[in-house]
This record gives C-alpha cells, sequence and structure tokens, in this order.
C-alpha cells in the first residue's frame, strides 16, 4: 500500500481528534475513484453518507456547496461529467493528516461547450470519513490549500 501504510493496519490521525482514518477508509476512497471512472454514480453514492457535504474549489463558478448525497451525485453527474467532462481520475497519491484523507488526482477535462482540452491537471480532494463512509470532500487545485485545509479542518 501506498505511503507507508500497511494493510488493515489503522493509520493513525491527531490523538485529539474525535475520528481515526483507518486504512478500509482510504481504500473506500480509492474505491469511490474506481466506481467514477466506471461512470457508476450509484455506486458512488453508496460510499456517501446521507448527509455528505462538497464544497467546490473556491475558483469553481457558481454553486460551491452541495448537501446530501442526492444534490452531491446530481452535481457530479450534471456538471462535472457532463459540462467538463471529468472522466477519468487518477489517484496519484493519498496522505493522512489529523483526521482527513487528503488526495490527489490527475484529471483530464473536456469542455463540451468550449472545446477545451485539459490534460493531466492536478486537482485535489480533502476527504473526512464517518462510520466507514464519505461524510465531506473539499476540492483545492493546489497541494498546499489542500494540506492547510486538511491541518486546520477549515478552508
Amino acid at each position: 500500500m501506498e505511503n507507508g501504510a500497511k494493510l488493515g493496519a489503522p493509520i493513525e490521525a491527531d490523538p485529539m481528534s474525535s475520528q481515526r482514518i483507518e486504512t478500509h477508509d482510504v481504500d473506500t476512497v480509492r474505491a469511490g475513484y474506481a466506481r467514477w471512472n466506471s461512470g457508476d454514480m450509484a455506486a458512488l453514492a453508496e460510499l456517501f453518507t446521507e448527509d455528505i457535504e462538497y464544497h467546490n474549489s473556491p475558483e469553481w463558478p457558481g454553486q460551491r456547496t452541495y448537501h446530501g448525497a442526492d444534490a452531491v451525485i446530481q452535481f457530479l453527474r450534471d456538471e462535472i461529467a457532463e459540462i467538463i467532462a471529468l472522466r477519468p481520475v487518477e489517484v496519484v497519491r493519498t496522505d493522512v493528516i489529523e483526521d482527513e484523507i487528503v488526495i490527489e488526482l490527475r484529471a483530464r477535462t473536456h469542455g463540451r461547450l468550449s472545446g477545451l482540452d485539459l490534460d493531466d491537471e492536478s486537482l485535489f480532494h480533502v476527504a473526512q470519513m464517518r462510520n466507514g463512509r464519505v461524510s465531506r470532500v473539499r476540492v483545492y487545485l493546489g497541494r498546499e490549500e489542500a494540506t492547510r485545509a486538511a491541518t486546520t479542518g477549515t478552508g
């Protein structure tokens, strides 16, 4: 497993944190990207808590926060999959910082309206887990911002 984690072993988070990230949590996050890549949105939704929060990067135009699994899936389907054709994504790296998982992604997009192709762009997700499911995702365009958000719990 990447980043020194042993299969089945807990990945230690901040001892003062109320949530400890386990290896299976990282595996769940990775499975989510595999489900995204296969286009199986129903299977992806199974990995979310009902009250998931999804926060777009500050640079994203329009609505930036979505609440609830149905709203998140609709946004991912209608805007991410259809408008910018973000698929597939490659998980480059996962790091546990405090009680969150920082995921570095390599993404390829094709603007349906603009016709612009962007290949191999880096994108960072900061995921929070609850009871083995993803309860919050925050999106960042830079590693520093993602790391700061995971370290502070804000942003």
